[in-house]
Protein backbone atom coordinates (compact mmCIF):
# COMPACT_ATOMS: atom_id res chain seq x y z
CA UNK A 1 0.00 0.00 0.00
CA UNK A 2 3.06 2.13 0.99
CA UNK A 3 4.49 1.72 -2.85
CA UNK A 4 1.35 2.74 -4.38
CA UNK A 5 0.75 5.80 -2.30
CA UNK A 6 4.21 7.11 -2.17
CA UNK A 7 5.39 9.91 -4.84
CA UNK A 8 6.75 7.04 -7.79
CA UNK A 9 3.94 4.81 -6.98
CA UNK A 10 1.06 4.04 -9.72
CA UNK A 11 -1.83 5.35 -7.72
CA UNK A 12 -0.14 8.56 -6.35
CA UNK A 13 0.45 9.36 -10.55
CA UNK A 14 -3.20 8.20 -11.70
CA UNK A 15 -4.38 10.64 -8.94
CA UNK A 16 -2.02 13.43 -9.58
CA UNK A 17 -2.80 13.13 -13.60
CA UNK A 18 -6.59 13.45 -12.48
CA UNK A 19 -6.11 16.37 -10.96
CA UNK A 20 -3.62 18.02 -13.44
CA UNK A 21 -6.31 17.52 -15.99
CA UNK A 22 -9.55 18.86 -13.98
CA UNK A 23 -7.25 21.89 -13.28
CA UNK A 24 -6.79 22.72 -16.54
CA UNK A 25 -10.31 21.87 -17.84
CA UNK A 26 -11.66 24.23 -14.62
CA UNK A 27 -9.25 26.88 -15.74
CA UNK A 28 -10.47 26.78 -19.22
CA UNK A 29 -14.14 26.88 -18.61
CA UNK A 30 -13.29 30.05 -16.23
CA UNK A 31 -11.23 31.53 -18.96
CA UNK A 32 -13.80 31.25 -21.78
CA UNK A 33 -16.21 32.73 -19.76
CA UNK A 34 -15.46 36.19 -21.43
CA UNK A 35 -16.72 34.69 -25.08
CA UNK A 36 -13.99 36.49 -26.58
CA UNK A 37 -11.68 35.45 -24.76
CA UNK A 38 -12.01 31.61 -25.84
CA UNK A 39 -8.88 31.89 -28.10
CA UNK A 40 -6.29 32.71 -25.11
CA UNK A 41 -7.77 30.15 -22.74
CA UNK A 42 -7.78 27.50 -25.95
CA UNK A 43 -3.91 27.99 -26.62
CA UNK A 44 -3.40 28.02 -23.06
CA UNK A 45 -5.25 24.72 -22.85
CA UNK A 46 -3.47 23.28 -25.60
CA UNK A 47 0.29 24.07 -24.18
CA UNK A 48 -0.30 23.06 -20.96
CA UNK A 49 -2.07 19.69 -22.99
CA UNK A 50 1.50 19.33 -24.95
CA UNK A 51 3.20 19.48 -21.19
CA UNK A 52 0.83 17.28 -20.01
CA UNK A 53 1.50 14.63 -22.69
CA UNK A 54 5.15 14.99 -23.04
CA UNK A 55 5.62 15.28 -19.40
CA UNK A 56 7.35 18.28 -19.30
CA UNK A 57 7.00 19.10 -15.69
CA UNK A 58 3.44 19.46 -14.14
CA UNK A 59 1.08 21.90 -15.79
CA UNK A 60 0.35 24.23 -13.30
CA UNK A 61 -1.83 27.17 -12.91
CA UNK A 62 1.28 29.83 -13.12
CA UNK A 63 2.01 27.94 -16.56
CA UNK A 64 -1.67 28.21 -17.83
CA UNK A 65 -1.72 31.85 -17.24
CA UNK A 66 1.83 32.05 -18.38
CA UNK A 67 0.39 31.01 -21.71
CA UNK A 68 -2.81 32.70 -21.42
CA UNK A 69 -1.60 36.24 -21.22
CA UNK A 70 1.54 35.84 -23.91
CA UNK A 71 -0.35 35.04 -26.92
CA UNK A 72 -3.60 36.91 -25.87
CA UNK A 73 -4.13 39.44 -28.36
CA UNK A 74 -3.24 37.19 -31.74
CA UNK A 75 -5.55 34.41 -29.88
CA UNK A 76 -8.17 36.91 -29.43
CA UNK A 77 -8.34 38.05 -32.95
CA UNK A 78 -8.23 34.38 -34.30
CA UNK A 79 -11.05 32.90 -31.93
CA UNK A 80 -13.23 36.29 -32.78
CA UNK A 81 -13.11 35.48 -36.49
CA UNK A 82 -13.04 31.89 -36.14
CA UNK A 83 -16.37 32.04 -34.36
CA UNK A 84 -17.51 33.99 -36.94
CA UNK A 85 -16.91 31.46 -39.71
CA UNK A 86 -18.15 28.72 -37.37
CA UNK A 87 -21.57 30.68 -36.69
CA UNK A 88 -21.88 31.24 -40.86
CA UNK A 89 -21.12 27.79 -41.50
CA UNK A 90 -23.57 27.12 -38.87
CA UNK A 91 -26.22 29.48 -40.42
CA UNK A 92 -25.49 27.94 -44.11
CA UNK A 93 -26.58 24.47 -42.92
CA UNK A 94 -29.45 25.44 -41.48
CA UNK A 95 -30.49 27.46 -44.76
CA UNK A 96 -29.73 24.42 -46.96
CA UNK A 97 -31.86 21.93 -44.40
CA UNK A 98 -34.64 24.24 -45.04
CA UNK A 99 -34.27 25.44 -48.43
CA UNK A 100 -33.03 22.82 -50.21
CA UNK A 101 -34.37 18.81 -50.83
CA UNK A 102 -33.28 15.12 -52.16
CA UNK A 103 -29.50 14.94 -53.48
CA UNK A 104 -28.64 19.02 -53.68
CA UNK A 105 -28.98 19.08 -49.86
CA UNK A 106 -27.41 16.21 -49.00
CA UNK A 107 -24.50 17.61 -51.73
CA UNK A 108 -24.40 21.19 -49.74
CA UNK A 109 -24.33 19.19 -46.61
CA UNK A 110 -21.40 17.31 -47.09
CA UNK A 111 -19.24 20.32 -48.63
CA UNK A 112 -20.31 22.01 -45.60
CA UNK A 113 -19.60 19.16 -43.56
CA UNK A 114 -15.98 18.63 -44.99
CA UNK A 115 -15.59 23.00 -44.40
CA UNK A 116 -15.95 22.40 -40.70
CA UNK A 117 -13.87 19.33 -40.46
CA UNK A 118 -11.48 21.44 -42.09
CA UNK A 119 -11.63 24.84 -40.26
CA UNK A 120 -11.64 22.81 -36.83
CA UNK A 121 -8.59 20.74 -37.98
CA UNK A 122 -6.75 24.63 -39.29
CA UNK A 123 -8.32 25.72 -36.25
CA UNK A 124 -6.01 23.85 -33.81
CA UNK A 125 -3.11 23.87 -35.59
CA UNK A 126 -2.83 27.41 -35.96
CA UNK A 127 -3.30 27.53 -32.70
CA UNK A 128 -0.64 25.29 -31.48
CA UNK A 129 1.50 27.49 -33.74
CA UNK A 130 0.74 30.77 -32.07
CA UNK A 131 1.01 29.07 -28.88
CA UNK A 132 4.64 27.70 -29.68
CA UNK A 133 5.59 31.35 -30.83
CA UNK A 134 3.28 33.44 -29.03
CA UNK A 135 2.56 36.08 -31.97
CA UNK A 136 1.22 36.51 -34.97
CA UNK A 137 2.59 36.01 -38.69
CA UNK A 138 1.03 35.20 -42.16
CA UNK A 139 3.11 32.81 -42.67
CA UNK A 140 1.55 30.76 -39.49
CA UNK A 141 -1.66 30.79 -42.01
CA UNK A 142 0.05 28.71 -44.69
CA UNK A 143 1.66 26.71 -41.84
CA UNK A 144 -1.26 25.35 -40.10
CA UNK A 145 -3.44 24.84 -43.86
CA UNK A 146 -0.75 22.61 -44.75
CA UNK A 147 -0.63 20.80 -41.89
CA UNK A 148 -4.45 20.48 -42.26
CA UNK A 149 -4.68 19.54 -45.63
CA UNK A 150 -1.57 16.90 -45.76
CA UNK A 151 -3.01 15.18 -42.37
CA UNK A 152 -6.40 15.68 -43.17
CA UNK A 153 -7.24 11.70 -41.73
CA UNK A 154 -5.99 12.94 -38.58
CA UNK A 155 -7.67 16.20 -39.05
CA UNK A 156 -11.19 13.89 -38.91
CA UNK A 157 -10.53 12.99 -35.42
CA UNK A 158 -9.10 16.46 -33.99
CA UNK A 159 -12.33 17.80 -35.38
CA UNK A 160 -14.30 15.01 -33.53
CA UNK A 161 -12.23 15.43 -30.37
CA UNK A 162 -12.65 18.93 -30.69
CA UNK A 163 -16.76 19.28 -31.08
CA UNK A 164 -17.34 16.28 -28.98
CA UNK A 165 -18.86 18.08 -26.07
CA UNK A 166 -21.96 18.60 -28.88
CA UNK A 167 -22.82 14.83 -28.42
CA UNK A 168 -24.61 15.85 -25.76
CA UNK A 169 -27.32 17.63 -27.07
CA UNK A 170 -28.48 13.95 -28.57
CA UNK A 171 -28.52 13.08 -24.91
CA UNK A 172 -32.49 13.47 -22.47
CA UNK A 173 -31.72 15.77 -19.80
CA UNK A 174 -30.32 13.02 -17.30
CA UNK A 175 -28.08 11.81 -19.22
CA UNK A 176 -26.71 15.57 -19.25
CA UNK A 177 -26.89 15.83 -15.83
CA UNK A 178 -24.76 12.60 -15.12
CA UNK A 179 -21.93 14.01 -18.00
CA UNK A 180 -21.90 17.08 -16.35
CA UNK A 181 -19.16 16.50 -13.87
CA UNK A 182 -17.13 15.06 -16.19
CA UNK A 183 -17.49 17.84 -18.76
CA UNK A 184 -16.63 20.48 -16.18
CA UNK A 185 -13.66 18.46 -15.02
CA UNK A 186 -12.44 16.56 -17.63
CA UNK A 187 -14.29 16.76 -21.10
CA UNK A 188 -12.12 19.56 -23.02
CA UNK A 189 -8.49 18.86 -21.14
CA UNK A 190 -8.66 14.99 -22.22
CA UNK A 191 -9.91 15.53 -25.97
CA UNK A 192 -7.24 17.78 -26.21
CA UNK A 193 -4.68 15.41 -25.00
CA UNK A 194 -5.94 13.44 -27.59
CA UNK A 195 -5.37 16.30 -30.27
CA UNK A 196 -2.29 16.49 -29.13
CA UNK A 197 -1.35 13.01 -29.63
CA UNK A 198 -2.80 12.56 -33.07
CA UNK A 199 -0.51 15.60 -34.42
CA UNK A 200 2.50 14.69 -31.91
CA UNK A 201 4.58 13.36 -34.99
CA UNK A 202 4.54 16.23 -37.25
CA UNK A 203 3.95 19.16 -35.21
CA UNK A 204 7.61 19.66 -34.57
CA UNK A 205 8.29 19.70 -38.20
CA UNK A 206 5.34 22.32 -38.86
CA UNK A 207 7.27 24.35 -35.89
CA UNK A 208 10.29 24.13 -37.91
CA UNK A 209 9.03 25.41 -41.14
CA UNK A 210 7.31 28.41 -38.90
CA UNK A 211 10.99 29.73 -37.35
CA UNK A 212 12.56 30.12 -41.18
Amino acid sequence: MKHFLSENGKLYRLLELIMELGAMNVLFLLCSIPLFTIGPAYVALLACADAFWKEEGRPTFSYFFKKFRAAFLPSVLVGCVASLVFILLAYNMLFTLVAFAGAVRIVLLGVYFLLVIVMLAFVYHLARIIGCFQNFRTKYLKAALLATVAHLPRGLGIAAAMVSPLVLLFFPMGVILALLPVMLFFWFSTASVLCIKLSADYMDEIEEYCKN
